[in-house]
């Protein structure tokens, strides 16, 4: 690609996940940085019963965490932002929702635009909306716990 050519082929989704029903809030932009997060976080605000308070489980990725989504947290009381600790994504739901998403539908997927994984994403989503429901553990608390002590056994253990 020449230094002058505009890349045209991604998107950026942001999503939450409703945990109590399985629902997704989604809005695609064609990129993803600091910029877009307080836009998408108006959209999840408008979408939620302005009587909730919102509980967001986030990554570590900065976009959330530089001074345009400091100011927005603080602007908006009814919205809390809750960090998991870096290496634990997998107990982030929208993680899991991400997984799902490439597993089930993108992960074979052979296009020849954007707009083409754009209307896969999309599809999934509405299909998944048809009928949400709330993701279940299969594992007990205890046993989520004893497999993290094992895992943190095992890496002091490695040379």
């Amino acid at each position: 690609m020449a230094h002058d050519d505009e890349h045209h082929s991604t998107t950026a989704l942001f999503a939450v996940l409703e945990v109590t029903t399985g629902g997704v809030i989604h809005e695609r932009m064609p990129r993803h940085r600091h910029q877009e997060f307080p836009r998408f976080m108006k959209a999840v605000g408008q979408t939620v019963d302005p009587r909730l308070e919102v509980h967001l489980i986030l990554g570590n990725y900065a976009t959330h965490k530089n001074e345009k989504g400091r100011r927005w947290l603080k602007r908006n009381p009814r919205a809390h932002f809750h960090f998991v600790p870096t290496g634990t994504s997998w107990l982030n739901l929208a993680e899991r929702f991400f997984s799902e998403l490439t597993e089930r539908q993108l992960g074979r997927l052979a296009v020849t635009s954007v707009d083409e994984p754009i209307q896969a994403i999309d599809a999934y989503i509405a299909n998944g909306d048809d009928d949400p429901a709330p993701f279940i553990w299969t594992e007990s608390a205890q046993e989520i716990i004893e497999t993290i002590q094992l895992g943190l056994c095992t890496l002091g253990t490695v040379h």
